[in-house]
């Protein structure tokens, strides 16, 4: 069995800055820290899929390593709308997806656990909060998916590629070239699972043979209006993050509410 962890959207500031003024997203992600410690077994892996740092800051960066390395497992990131790569990459070097020579742009890579390759990509496009991915990266995906034998394959992109039904979100989605781009290796190669944040909220998506799942945020949830016309609004739904449990070719994605709870042994 391979566990994975996820958390995605942590938006750290600069230390003794609050996310809009008003949020402790610091905190936030020290309990979301905690509820992963607390997983039993321990995940082989934790993910962080996007917006790390809300302004791209090397202080915030330099913040959010203080707290993920809380961590008693390794962990990798890759970045969001409101993270800057070249930022990221030089401060978070320890935890990029691998990049030798396989001709990646920056913070792309794969990691290979027991019976899954894990290709993380950079889908920030500079300036805009939606996304667009490198056609290095793309080339580069192309052999790391033909060349994973008879492992699981998961992609994470921080923009999901498709929309997911709440317009404001959807308006910041991944380009259309991109995505098609993406949609054709995940079709031709039998990828089993795109994991995306940028929604701040758990959905489950099929999308050209294999299914998306967006992540939620320990900062803010974004609330669920499928209403059109509903502007960006934020929900005060409890935090969570999601394990991903890899085992004989089957994998299975489990909804984790932050925070600590009861738990009690029943007959059922």
């Amino acid at each position: 069995m391979t566990l994975v962890a996820q958390i995605s959207d942590p938006h750290i500031c600069r230390r003794g800055e609050l996310l809009y003024g008003i949020v402790d997203s610091a905190t936030a992600l020290r309990r979301a820290v905690s509820t992963v410690n607390a997983l039993n077994p321990q995940p082989d892996l934790v993910i962080v899929s996007g917006d790390l740092a809300n302004d791209g800051a090397a202080e915030a960066y330099d913040h959010l390593i203080e707290i993920l390395d809380e961590l008693h497992r390794p962990w990798l990131a890759i970045p969001g709308n409101h993270d800057v790569p070249e930022v990221a990459a030089e401060v978070l070097v320890n935890h990029c997806f691998s990049q030798d020579d396989g001709g990646w742009g920056p913070c792309s890579g794969v990691v290979d656990l027991d019976g899954v390759r894990i290709i993380g990509l950079n889908s920030v496009c500079e300036g805009e909060p939606s996304g667009v991915l490198d056609p290095r990266d793309l080339e580069a995906t192309a052999v790391a998916l033909a060349g994973r034998g008879d492992r699981i394959a998961v992609v994470v992109v921080h923009h999901p590629p498709v929309a997911l039904g709440l317009a404001a979100m959807d308006a910041m989605r991944l380009d259309d070239a991109s995505a098609r781009r993406l949609g054709d290796l995940v079709d031709d190669h039998a990828v089993d699972t795109v994991l995306v944040g940028h929604v701040h909220r758990a959905s489950a998506t099929g999308w050209r043979g294999s299914l998306l799942l967006s992540c939620p945020s320990p900062a803010f949830s974004i609330a669920m209006d499928l209403d059109p016309a509903t502007p960006l609004t934020v929900s005060d739904e409890p935090a969570a993050i999601l394990v991903h449990r890899f085992i004989d070719g089957v994998h299975t994605a489990h909804v984790h509410a932050v925070g600590e709870r009861l738990s009690i042994a029943v007959n059922y």
